[in-house]
């Protein structure tokens, strides 16, 4: 009955530790990216390219100069390019600091339809065009 009891405890134990323990989802690993962005046939000055994996927010990489490098997800990544302009402060604090907007199309944004497969080893060659028309 000892040796019964013990071992019915021991299997509840095991249950219990496994069942109960937290379980976190990381994702997909991060993996290194880099590559060069062109606007209108020409590397974009400056602006920023994000990629956004299913479920995590994006990660948004500076551009300077048409390149950009860094850590993104792996996997399928939808990528939103933007390159900002000062605007005019907002309209409820009209002495306050220009707002950044977007200059490029919403196809390349907002609504992007720019996909990147980024393999386990990560991608050294992405290259993406873009026109401000």
């Amino acid at each position: 009955m000892t040796r019964s009891l013990s071992l019915a405890f021991l299997v509840c134990s095991f249950v219990w530790i496994v069942g109960c323990s937290t379980q976190t989802n990381k994702g997909p690993a991060s993996v290194p990216a880099k590559g060069t962005v062109s606007l209108d046939g020409k590397p974009m000055p400056d602006g920023e390219i994000s990629f956004e994996t299913t479920g995590f927010p994006p990660v948004a990489l500076p551009v300077k100069d048409g390149a950009f490098s860094g850590e993104v997800k792996e996997g399928k990544n939808k990528v939103a390019i933007r390159v900002y302009k000062e605007g005019k402060p907002l309209s409820t604090d009209p002495n306050g600091p220009p707002i950044k907007q977007n200059i490029l199309p919403e196809r390349y944004a907002g609504q992007t339809t720019l996909t990147a497969d980024l393999p386990p080893v990560g991608s050294t060659n992405l290259s993406f065009n873009v026109t401000s028309k």
